[in-house]
């Protein structure tokens, strides 16, 4: 090479060698134009800079020259020195990992310009220094924090980097109206702070800079949008990492869990993932953000937040779920039919995220919802067995679990429409002792577990009741206030009815007396599941909290007469425990009529405590309303090609038919018609 005009000429070249690169060394410290040829020949590949160690070391000592300069605000504002800068930086990175972690030497030199490689970075987004290389300032970011971590991990325990890795979060906006920002780094440290159990720690620094879990969720939120609507053609690439990063932002806090979990962003979500899995052609590559979603989705459902499932419900979850488990590749189908592939990080499934949703069910509000979903589902002609046949085997028995939970609880909700099955109570006045329908008493203030008929009652009462309503407590009266639990307890009562013949089975192996038995129904996993307890044991209260103290207090002074026609019935809610006293009248579960032939067995979706499958061993009016719907639904869509068994016409036709049987007592067969 002669001289820089030389120089020049390599520009574009794909390799310097040894004299040229020692030339360009010596020409950076005042040319850049000669830094920036240099850096490239780097970038490229040059054979020279790769192989000699001599060069490389003089390129860093070029490279810590330039970044040694102070973070001058005027000479900051000038385009040169700035670029100097930028391609200083750039050029560490293209040194490597294997030049700094060669040996203590090599490592020493890094650890030596680290400082300034920091104050640099901080600078530079701080106070707006980029002089327009946004892009390359953003793009070298991620590769110096994995360098800094091969070097010395310990960097990524101070607190100065966690706060740049926050600002590079949180971007900044260019002159052309970009948003430049990268995950990264920030994902990179908390990770590191999870590992290190300092989770505590990032939250108070988040704080300390200025920003938040909410800023740092609703960015991603923000950017989400961008990605899928800001440009005629979805960015799925960008939808992924920001994806992922939600996700990863769950465990760092309880707060940036919260904001992560909330309806506004499952609703987003919902919304944003739905068009990608509703176009023609959906190329295997963009169903990656959406089966990610999936770990957020699981951990949100998790939480156990109602309003949370009937948000994503609403939304549209259903059709997004199921079309998403429906793309399980052909090819795959033989191979893995048995054994649901984890497709997601973290071994997250469709069918598991189905299948925490499913635990909702027993909620009015969630029932109706799916069932109304369900229903859309059909309407809109969604091939909705298409869909299912080509799911894997898991999500296949999570969709039927599904269904058939919804439609019980749909079938149970119209028969309560029409006064089947009263919610009945006691006068807890021992004189009185009156059994009516629990609407027509009045709950005792304090523990809301007496009921009485009058405020006389109440006061004639109170000598016996006061010791025991005083030891109520708060968080046990709350749960036995939350009005979502009225239906469940309607719900367990009636099947406490139809399964009593197996529970009675489960007591006599236990040596529990009937007149002891109380009954637990564990809502917190599916299937639900029955077992039996000696409701002596819920008067311990070093054992159970004192709303159970108080109700088998309550059900132990009642008369002989009501306690035969009671029990305790104990609901599992999302870890939580619920216990009630309850009045079941068994002309709820008598027979309705003799079976057909052709009658298909029920499909259950609670067991027993021994694993032992439940069902009702007569065709009472549950079981003939579902059966009738079923046989409805296959005739109408023979005839009309548009029923469902999810139609309301068809259940409440199913209800008023069966229920006339009842009222007549012809004990005949139902017409199908």
């Amino acid at each position: 090479m002669e001289g820089l005009s030389s120089a020049r000429a390599f520009l574009l070249s794909t390799s310097l060698s040894s004299s040229e690169a020692n030339e360009l060394i010596r020409a950076s410290r005042e040319d850049l134009l000669s830094l920036v040829i240099l850096v490239n020949g780097m970038e490229r590949g040059s054979l020279a800079l790769a192989t000699s160690d001599g060069l490389r070391t003089d390129c860093f000592d070029l490279f810590h020259y330039h970044l040694q300069k102070p973070v001058d605000h005027d000479r900051c504002m000038e385009y040169d020195w700035m670029k100097f800068i930028i391609f200083s930086l750039n050029g560490i990175i293209r040194l490597g990992g294997n030049y700094f972690n060669k040996d203590a030497t090599h490592k020493q030199r890094f650890m030596l310009c680290w400082p300034r490689i920091l104050e640099w970075l901080e600078a530079i987004i701080e106070r707006n220094y980029f002089q327009e290389d946004e892009e390359m300032y953003f793009r070298m970011m991620p590769v110096l924090f994995k360098l800094a971590w091969i070097v010395r991990q310990e960097y990524f325990d101070e607190e100065e980097l966690f706060l740049l890795a926050v600002r590079l979060w949180i971007g900044h906006q260019g002159v052309d109206g970009k948003d430049y920002y990268t995950s990264h780094p920030l994902v990179d440290l908390i990770h590191r702070k999870i590992e290190l159990s300092d989770t505590i720690k990032a939250e108070e620094l988040l704080q300390s800079c200025g920003t938040c879990a909410e800023t740092l969720v609703a960015k991603a939120v923000t950017r989400l949008k961008h990605a899928t609507y800001g440009s005629p053609s979805m960015d799925v690439t960008q939808m992924r990492f920001l994806v992922n990063m939600l996700a990863d932002l769950i465990p760092l806090s309880e707060r940036t869990a919260l904001e992560v979990c909330s309806r506004k962003v499952g609703r987003v979500l919902v919304r944003i993932l739905t068009r990608i899995v509703e176009r023609v052609e959906v190329p295997e590559e963009d169903m990656i953000p959406v089966r990610s979603a999936q770990r957020i989705f699981h951990t949100s459902l998790r939480r156990r937040d109602l309003k949370y499932a009937l948000c994503l419900v609403r939304e549209g979850f259903l059709n997004l779920i199921l079309r998403t488990a429906s793309f399980l590749q052909v090819e795959d189908i033989s191979s893995e039919r048995d054994s649901e592939r984890a497709r997601v990080a973290h071994k997250i499934s469709e069918s598991m995220v189905l299948s925490e949703l499913i635990l909702f069910l027993p909620y009015r509000d969630l029932a109706i919802t799916s069932w109304v979903m369900l229903l859309n589902l059909r309407e809109k002609q969604m091939a909705v067995e298409e869909f299912v046949e080509r799911s894997s085997n898991e999500f296949q028995n999570a969709w039927k679990a599904l269904e058939g939970a919804v439609l019980e609880q749909a079938v149970l909700q119209s028969l309560y429409e029409v006064k089947y099955a009263a919610d009945h109570g006691v006068c807890s006045n021992s004189s009185r002792g009156l059994l009516t329908n629990r609407r027509h008493l009045k709950k005792c203030s304090g523990c809301s577990v007496a009921l009485y008929c009058s405020t006389s009652c109440q006061q004639e009462d109170w000598q016996q009741h006061r010791e025991i309503c005083k030891k109520m407590d708060g968080k046990s009266l709350r749960e036995m206030l939350n009005k979502n639990h009225r239906f469940p307890r309607r719900v367990a009562t009636l099947h406490f009815l139809r399964f009593e013949h197996h529970l009675t089975r489960l007591a006599l192996r236990k040596n529990i007396p009937r007149c002891n038995v109380a009954v637990r129904i564990d809502y917190s996993r599916f299937p639900f599941e029955f077992g039996v307890l000696d409701y002596h044991e819920l008067l311990d209260d070093t054992k159970h909290p004192p709303g159970h103290v108080v109700v088998a207090q309550e059900f132990s002074r009642q008369s002989d007469t009501n306690r035969d026609k009671s029990v305790i019935l104990i609901l599992r809610m999302a870890e939580k425990e619920v216990p009630y006293i309850v009045y079941p009248d068994r002309a709820w579960v008598k027979e309705v009529c003799k079976p057909e032939d052709d009658l298909v067995d029920e499909e259950t979706i609670y067991v027993g405590e021994d694993g032992e499958g439940l069902s009702c061993n007569h065709f009472d009016a549950l079981r003939a309303i579902i059966n009738l719907a079923r046989k409805r639904a296959v005739i109408g869509k023979l005839l009309l090609g548009d029923i469902c068994v999810y139609e309301p016409r068809l259940i409440r036709k199913a209800v008023s038919d069966v229920m006339k049987l009842l009222r007549d007592g012809e004990g005949g067969a139902i017409s199908t018609e």
